[in-house]
């Protein structure tokens, strides 16, 4: 619901006071849905490390079931966002499309401890496998808050040398200097 309110807010025309548009709300849009994921995967750090303390007891069946339905939710999700735009050409779409991945990762996950709970009765295997979910999530969220931090403080694109663009402009005859280059 973030990235498509932030969407529809991209996408209205500039007005006086906002005269280059609305562009920049997809940036904040991206960064705020991987704080989100952040703020998510303590909260699962914190409920496992609860679960490894004290691990309920675990329909395992009707888990695992729920886990299923919820997968295929999110492999349909996943789909949708990659047919609908590309989720490497828009962060705002890469946030929703990394939330998504992050749930049906979870999914995979509870898949996978409930299904060794119901097997074997091993209940800690689904606060260790919370562990390492949520450390998935943290990983493959650093790039996009990285990325919208980098916008936002108007950093050099990554593929771009701005001391080869400075040294190339400086070889450019009739050139005396280069200063104060802004390259975006």
């Amino acid at each position: 619901l973030l990235s498509l309110f932030v969407l529809w807010v991209a996408r209205r025309p500039s007005t006086p006071s906002m005269s280059y548009g609305f562009h920049r709300a997809e940036i904040l849009g991206a960064l705020l849905s991987g704080l989100m994921i952040w703020a998510l995967s303590g909260a699962l750090v914190f409920e496992a490390i609860r679960r490894l303390q004290d691990p309920p007891e675990v329909a395992g069946k009707m888990a695992f079931i729920i886990a299923s339905v919820g997968l295929v939710a999110n492999l349909v999700m996943m789909r949708l966002l990659g047919s609908a735009h590309s989720h490497t050409q828009n962060l705002n779409v890469r946030a929703a499309y990394l939330h998504v991945l992050g749930d049906a990762l979870g999914s995979v996950v509870a898949m996978v401890a409930t299904g060794v709970i119901w097997a074997t009765g091993w209940r800690p295997i689904d606060p260790l496998l919370t562990f390492v979910a949520a450390g998935l999530m943290l990983f493959n969220s650093w790039t996009l808050i990285r990325e919208a931090v980098e916008i936002l403080m108007e950093s050099s694109p990554a593929h771009l040398d701005p001391v080869a663009i400075k040294a190339a402009l400086a070889r450019i005859p009739g050139v005396i200097e280069v200063h104060d280059l802004h390259v975006w």
